[in-house]
């Protein structure tokens, strides 16, 4: 095999990522001048000026070279390959510093929304009205390449808009099975898609459009309220449709629902928000509640090792599900799942590209019995005093502690499900939940376009129909 000479190298480096990601479908907004964010992966960071990338929540970080190994999942060879096949530009600092260009609507609609109709309804199961509704309402389009066209509205005025593949394809070149996503170019940054049912006195604020509407479709009775689409993970999109909504419709929403996935990124997202102190004008509190699906599901198989354990050291089980579940989101391996990075009996932070392991449940909630039961006198425990961390700063401690009795309330209740599931967890998303309705006790593996890389399509539609 032919070694790969420095200047090929270089050259491969000095492509600019901005530009990969474009002409590859992958989607980014623009934060400033300077700095662009992932939209799946909002702790993703491309310093343009420098052309690197760094993605907070892992680590990780790289040139332009990494970067295609990263997220296109290739080796170095064909990371070099991919980034010199198609002419790409070399980074420019100046045109990284250039001012952003207004929005400008130019996609070319097709002449039926057949494709859009099938994949949102049959496929992923979304109630035809709402559809109907939307495509009636100019708020849903297809292009002429059969995507799925969400239209970001504002006061009346498009501001953005997103395109979603209809039709599944296998990706040669980064070996994922994929369907398109990409926000069209200069989108209204901190926004997304959203609609209004009556006057907004609540917001619901999920990861995707296809997330937000699986929800409506499962709660039709919704009423003044908005639902609002972040493409990712992204606090200040929160943030901004907080404040846009009050300075649209004269009142500030104060009670805030939080739909993302429910997976590592989500359960930390809603942990970090949820830190956030905010307030309308008039100095309301602003709250921000989780509904994040499939939350209170509970691992049958879980339940008599926390019962067991407890018993033997007279405590509560809840309080021992409740630690699991807050600090690892009760997975069987070792990976922090919150966004307090609490770490105690279940998980632990990792190292940068250390793998997860497995744990031994039974010795886990042995060592959080053994340490809740010196914090407990005649049935009642401590849990402040049990839970202290002297590493983490105040308000991640608190955050936890909120946390898990919150949890622990919910059990103590019977506020669980612990219903057998050929997969476990019965799924992660809103049309997850979606899908088992329609379908039943389905497999995880039945799930439609799900274990898929959504974000490797070639170019954009930059066609305006007249």
């Amino acid at each position: 095999m032919t070694l790969l000479d420095k200047e090929t190298i270089q050259r491969a480096q000095n492509v600019d990522i901005v530009d990969f990601c474009a002409q590859n479908g992958y989607p980014l907004s623009q934060v400033s001048q300077r700095y662009y964010k992932g939209v799946e992966h909002d702790s993703l960071v491309i310093d343009r000026s420098k052309n690197t990338y760094e993605w907070y929540s892992t680590g990780q970080y790289g040139n332009a070279i990494n970067f295609v190994q990263t997220f296109m999942g290739r080796d170095f060879r064909h990371a070099v390959q991919d980034l010199l096949a198609d002419g790409y530009v070399a980074v420019n600092v100046k045109k990284a510093a250039a001012e952003p260009q207004p929005f400008r609507y130019a996609i070319l609609h097709d002449q039926t929304t057949e494709a859009v109709e099938h994949y949102l309804c049959d496929v992923r199961g979304i109630d035809r009205r709402i559809v109907q509704t939307l495509i009636q309402k100019n708020m849903l389009k297809q292009d002429v390449r059969q995507n799925a066209v969400f239209v970001w509205g504002l006061a009346g005025q498009r501001v953005g808009a997103e395109l979603q593949g209809t039709q599944a394809f296998d990706d040669g070149r980064f070996g994922h099975r994929t369907t398109f996503k990409q926000i069209c170019a200069n989108s209204e940054p901190n926004y997304g898609f959203n609609l209004s049912i009556g006057s907004p006195k609540r917001l619901y604020v999920f990861e995707a459009p296809i997330d937000l509407l699986s929800y409506w479709s499962l709660h039709k009775e919704l009423n003044d309220c908005r639902l609002v689409s972040m493409d990712g993970l992204k606090p200040l999109t929160v943030e901004k449709m907080i404040q846009n909504t009050g300075q649209l419709y004269g009142m500030y929403p104060t009670n805030v629902q939080i739909g993302v996935d429910n997976d590592r990124a989500g359960q930390a997202f809603f942990d970090r928000l949820s830190k956030k102190i905010m307030a309308t004008p008039d100095g309301e509190r602003i709250t921000f509640h989780s509904l994040i699906p499939f939350d209170k599901h509970l691992p049958k198989a879980n339940l008599p090792v926390y019962q067991e354990t407890a018993k033997r050291h007279g405590i509560d089980w809840q309080w021992i599900a409740a630690i699991h579940k807050v600090e690892t989101n009760l997975s069987r391996t070792n990976e922090l799942v919150n966004g307090f990075n609490y770490e105690a009996f279940f998980g632990r932070d990792l190292p940068k590209n250390h793998h997860p392991e497995s744990i031994d449940l039974e010795k886990a909630c042995e060592r959080c019995a053994q340490h809740l039961e010196r914090y407990t006198s005649e049935g009642q425990t401590n849990i402040t005093d049990a839970l202290i961390n002297t590493k983490l700063p105040f308000e991640d401690k608190r955050g936890f502690e909120r946390k898990v009795k919150s949890v622990y309330n919910w059990y103590l209740g019977g506020d669980f499900q612990t219903d057998d599931h050929p997969s476990g967890l019965p799924g992660k998303d809103w049309n997850d939940a979606l899908f088992l309705q329609n379908n039943g006790n389905a497999r995880e593996q039945d799930y439609p376009y799900k274990r898929e890389r959504p974000v490797t399509a070639r170019k954009t539609v930059s066609r305006m129909r007249a």
